[in-house]
């Protein structure tokens, strides 16, 4: 990438970029468990990375203003990578050392990853999660998680290639319009309501773990990461 480059954070351009998906990447740092994830996406053609982070708005605004996407290691190599960039690698750097003591301030964490994501378009993404623990801590999530941590950021870059930039990029043989049956609308008319599996559960008096099947099922079929990305695809579709 070119060294000048601007940083674009998505939720600043207003109500005509859907959906919200800081949201979506709050649910997904609980259920993966870690403090924070930040994602950024490069087009063909353009000079800007495409943002959503769960970071305080203090710091993204901070970490535009002094440019640091222009430096910082876990993001720039990445996009020469086809690996995951475990963060404990880039200890020695001098950029990332400053960007770490700047982000303290906001309680930024230093132990991370950051995933590459190559799209069928020539776009790329990159989707990072951190966590504020221990080096041995962050080793043993590492250890457990790196393979969930790349299948949220293909997903997650999917998503908002195809919804945020307009691009499709299934195959074509699944372009076609996503569908439930009438037990699926019911589950997730249930959790779009009441916003817990387990009291959707308890208002069609059905067990928890028929309901988690469902959801499962749901997802797939609506290529949404989590339960609530879910509710979202599905009244964007006009299913629910």
């Amino acid at each position: 990438m070119d060294a000048r480059v601007e940083l674009v954070h998505l939720p600043r351009q207003g109500s005509a970029v859907p959906p919200n998906y800081t949201d979506i990447l709050r649910e997904v740092c609980q259920m993966v468990g870690v403090d924070h994830a930040a994602y950024g996406a490069v087009i063909p053609g353009t000079d800007a990375i495409y943002s959503y982070a769960t970071y305080p708005e203090e710091w993204i605004k901070v970490y535009a203003e002094r440019r640091f996407q222009e430096v910082d290691p876990s993001l720039m190599k990445v996009f020469s990578r086809i690996t995951p960039l475990d963060w404990s690698t880039l200890a020695g750097d001098p950029h990332f050392q400053a960007i770490c003591a700047a982000g303290a301030e906001f309680g930024v964490p230093s132990n991370g990853v950051t995933i590459p994501v190559r799209g069928p378009g020539g776009d790329t993404g990159m989707l990072a999660f951190s966590k504020q623990c221990s080096a041995e801590e962050w080793a043993r999530i590492m250890q457990g998680r790196a393979g969930t941590f790349m299948l949220y950021a293909a997903h997650f870059h999917d998503n908002v290639i195809s919804q945020v930039f307009n691009e499709d990029v299934a195959p074509t043989k699944t372009k076609e319009r996503p569908t439930l049956d009438a037990r699926e609308i019911e589950v997730l008319r249930a959790v779009s309501e009441c916003g817990k599996p387990q009291e959707a559960a308890s208002n069609l008096g059905v067990a928890l773990r028929t309901i988690e099947a469902h959801l499962r099922t749901i997802r797939i079929r609506l290529r949404a990461l989590t339960n609530g990305h879910a509710v979202i695809r599905a009244k964007a579709l006009e299913i629910i």
